[in-house]
């Protein structure tokens, strides 16, 4: 499971969705953060997430 962790992260670095940096004042740890472009993305996986789900709840309510 960490071997495809890896590998997904690697990914997203590819296609410049996520960067590496450090943070931390003592300890410095490497974290991810989202680019631009891979804030744009994250947004419109929600907005189709949110849709599908209310698409679902509405059928379950009729």
């Amino acid at each position: 499971m960490f071997r495809e962790i890896v590998e997904e992260i690697q990914y997203l670095e590819h296609d410049k969705l996520v960067t590496r940096v450090k943070k931390g004042l003592i300890i410095k740890r490497e974290v991810f953060d989202l680019t631009p472009t891979g804030l744009k993305e994250a947004q419109r996986a929600y907005e189709k997430l949110r849709r599908t789900s209310e698409g679902i709840i509405s059928i379950n309510t009729i």
